[in-house]
C-alpha cells in the first residue's frame, strides 16, 4: 500500500497536468517531492511514536490520514479551473499540502511495519528490511496497474480525475483493512518500554553519541545522493521512456514501464535473499557502482545512437532500477554493519530518513529543471553520476 500511494503523483502527473492546465506546470512535481520529504522527516519521531502508541494504532492512524489526503487531493483538482486566480492559487497550495499530509500518513505505516519486522528477525536485519521493501515495491506495481486502468477510463471520458483519487483512497482502506491486523510486534519480542538494558532507551545517550560521530553525517550525505537520481528518474519515468524510444512511433509506455518497474521489484527480492550473506555495506558499494555505469551510458544510448539505442536505453534503465532498489531494501543491514548497534537500528533509520526525504525532494525537481532548461535529461544523468561518485567514495572509505 505504502509503495503504491507514494508513487501516486508520479503515475498521475500527466493526467493532473491535462486536467488542470491553469495550474503551474511544477505543482504535481512539488506535490510528489514534498510527499517524499515528509516521509523522511516523519522518521525522526517514529521511534518515540511507536513506543508510545504501539505499531498497530500508529499504522491505523496513517491509513485513515492517507485516505483523507487522497480525497482532499481529488477535491482540489475538481476546483482547479475556477476563474478567480486567488481560488486557483489556493487549490494549488492545498493540493501540495495534501501530499504533505499523505507523507505523514505513509511514514506512520512504513516505519510501523519495519519496526515489527526487525523485532521479528533481530539477527537478520537485511532480510527484515528486504521483506518490508519488497512489499513496498509490490504495492507500487499493484497501484500502478490500478492507476493505468483508471487513466484509460479517463482518456475515454468515462471518469474524471478526482474520481481516480477517490478510488485510490477506497483501495487504500480496503488493502489496509486486511493488512493492519498483522502490523504488531511478535509475541517473543519485549515492549521497548520494558526492555532491561539501559541502552535500549534512546534517551540514555547512545543515540546522541551516534549522531555526533562524523561517520553518521558522511553516511547521511551518501544515502541522500545515492537515492536522489532514482527519485528523479522515477518521477519522470514516462518522459524518460518516451525519450528512450525516440526512433519508434507510438512507444508502448505501459509495457516498458512495467518492464522497468519489474526489475525494480526483482531487485528488492534479489537483495533480500543475498544481503545478509554479502553484507549491507558491500552491497551498497556494488549497486552504487552499477548506478554510475548505467547512468553514464544512458544519455549516449538515448541521444547519440541509432535505432538500436532504444533497446540499449531500456536495458540501462532496467539495470539502474535494479541497483536503485538496493539502498532502500537493505538500509537496516547497512546500518547494522556500520554501527553494530542492533537494538538502535530503527532509531538510526529514523535519523537518516530526512536525508532520503531531501533526495526525494531535490531529485524530481532537479530532473524537472534540467528537462525544461535543455529539453532533455542528458545533463541530469551526468550530474547524477557526479553525485553518485561522491557517495561511492564515502561508502568505500567508511
Amino acid at each position: 500500500m505504502t509503495g503504491g500511494v507514494l508513487l501516486a503523483g508520479s503515475y498521475l502527473i500527466n493526467v493532473v497536468e491535462t486536467s488542470c492546465p491553469r495550474w503551474s506546470a511544477s505543482s504535481t512535481v512539488y506535490g510528489e517531492s514534498v510527499l517524499i520529504l515528509v516521509v523522511g522527516v516523519v522518521g525522526l519521531a517514529h521511534a518515540y511514536g511507536v513506543r508510545r502508541f504501539g505499531p498497530t494504532k500508529y499504522a491505523l492512524v496513517g491509513v485513515v490520514l492517507a485516505a483523507a489526503s487522497l480525497a482532499l487531493s481529488g477535491g482540489m483538482i475538481s476546483a482547479c479551473n475556477e476563474r478567480s486566480p486567488h481560488v486557483r492559487f489556493l487549490t494549488e497550495v492545498v493540493y501540495v499540502l495534501s501530499f504533505a499530509f499523505l507523507g505523514v500518513a505513509l511514514g506512520f505505516v512504513y516505519f510501523s511495519s519495519i519496526e515489527c519486522l526487525l523485532a521479528a528477525f533481530p539477527r537478520r536485519p537485511g532480510f527484515a528490511s528486504g521483506v518490508c521493501s519488497l512489499g513496498y515495491g509490490v504495492g507500487g506495481v499493484v497501484y500502478g496497474q490500478f492507476f493505468l486502468a483508471l487513466e484509460h477510463l479517463y482518456r475515454r471520458d468515462v471518469i474524471d480525475v478526482p474520481s481516480i483519487f477517490y478510488s485510490a483512497g477506497i483501495l487504500t482502506v480496503l488493502m489496509a483493512s486486511v493488512s493492519i491486523p498483522f502490523v504488531r510486534r511478535p509475541v517473543h519480542s519485549p515492549e521497548p518500554s520494558k526492555a532491561s538494558k539501559a541502552s535500549d532507551n534512546p534517551k540514555k545517550g547512545i543515540a546522541r553519541w551516534v549522531i555526533k560521530r562524523p561517520k553518521f553525517w558522511l553516511i547521511y550525505w551518501a544515502r541522500t545522493v545515492v537515492l536522489l537520481p532514482g527519485w528523479g528518474i522515477t518521477a519522470r519515468l514516462k518522459d524518460i521512456l518516451i525519450a528512450a524510444w525516440h526512433h519508434n512511433e507510438n512507444p508502448p509506455i505501459e509495457l516498458l514501464s512495467g518492464l522497468v518497474m519489474g526489475f525494480y521489484i526483482g531487485g528488492r527480492l534479489l537483495w533480500l535473499l543475498i544481503c545478509d550473506r554479502v553484507g549491507g555495506k558491500n552491497l551498497w558499494v556494488l549497486t552504487t557502482g552499477i548506478q554510475i555505469v548505467s547512468l553514464g551510458f544512458l544519455p549516449w544510448f538515448m541521444y547519440h545512437t541509432g535505432s538500436w539505442g532504444c533497446y540499449a536505453s531500456i536495458g540501462a534503465l532496467c539495470a539502474f532500477m535494479l541497483a536503485f532498489s538496493a539502498p532502500k531494501a537493505t538500509v537496516a543491514a547497512f546500518i547494522h554493519d556500520i554501527f553494530k548497534l542492533a537494538h538502535l537500528v530503527t532509531l538510526i533509520i529514523g535519523y537518516l530518513s530526512p536525508g532520503a526525504g531531501i533526495g526525494g525532494l531535490v531529485g524530481p525537481l532537479t530532473a524537472e529543471w534540467f528537462f525544461k532548461r535543455f529539453g532533455n535529461f542528458e545533463y541530469f544523468f551526468y550530474t547524477s553520476c557526479g553525485l553518485l561518485t561522491s557517495g561511492l567514495f564515502i561508502l568505500t572509505c567508511i
